[in-house]
């Protein structure tokens, strides 16, 4: 879909760090503060693209 390219990239962008935070706090060289809410925003986002390929769609 036009348009969705930048959109995409950023994703992968921010899924790669949460991989690296995750890898870092598992080895316990960061603790993760506020957790919860960033599972929670990450869900919101999650929620919103959905929506936007029902529509798009």
């Amino acid at each position: 879909m036009d348009g969705l390219d930048p959109i995409r990239s950023e994703l992968k962008a921010q899924g790669r760090n949460l991989n690296q935070l995750t890898t870092l706090a598992n080895m316990g060289k960061i603790t993760v503060v506020y957790g919860d809410r960033l599972a929670e925003g990450y869900a919101q986002v999650s929620e919103q693209l959905r929506q936007l390929l029902r529509e798009v769609t």
